[in-house]
């Protein structure tokens, strides 16, 4: 990651375009207070990113941060930008998340999602991730529920290659 500001500007600009729907949500998500800095310290401090650019433009579609923790790889900040959603560039970054944690040797994936965004979680179920647990974060004044989901790599075939 030779030029890491111009990377983490154009992550940046990605995930607030994906998360600003969400943003009269209380509290809204963290990815909305979120500065280029702080992405860039993200990425200083050992997150890998995959992005799904148009081959087109050269525009990015979607990004999707991760790292590896004890055998597990753990990804935050899934976003596809709104006019590209519903093309399979979310199943992509899966995908090659997929790929990723088995170069990694990981025997499973994980992340937080609002249970509150039905068409999240049923992305993540599509992939075969299950509801392994929950979190309750603190921001703003207001508690979030979050759910866990994983996905075991033995089970990672199920929509791959499908088209799904």
């Amino acid at each position: 990651m030779s030029d890491i500001p111009a990377l983490s500007n154009r992550i940046y600009r990605t995930t607030r375009a994906a998360f600003y729907e969400y943003g009269s949500d209380v509290p809204p998500p963290g990815a909305l207070s979120d500065t280029q800095l702080d992405v860039e310290q993200d990425l200083r401090g050992g997150s890998q990113i995959l992005l799904a650019v148009l081959s087109e433009s050269g525009r990015v579609a979607g990004v999707v941060r991760w790292r590896v923790q004890k055998g597990q790889l753990r990804f935050h900040r899934l976003a596809v930008i709104p006019s590209e959603r519903r093309k399979g560039v979310a199943s992509a970054l899966l995908r090659g998340l997929i790929d990723e944690a088995n170069a990694n040797g990981c025997t499973s994936i994980a992340c937080d999602v609002r249970l509150g965004v039905s068409r999240n979680v049923a992305l993540y179920e599509k992939f075969g991730f299950v509801h392994t647990g929950e979190r309750m974060i603190t921001r703003g004044g207001f508690t979030v529920h979050l759910g866990v989901m994983t996905l075991s790599l033995g089970s990672a075939t199920m929509g791959i290659g499908k088209g799904k």
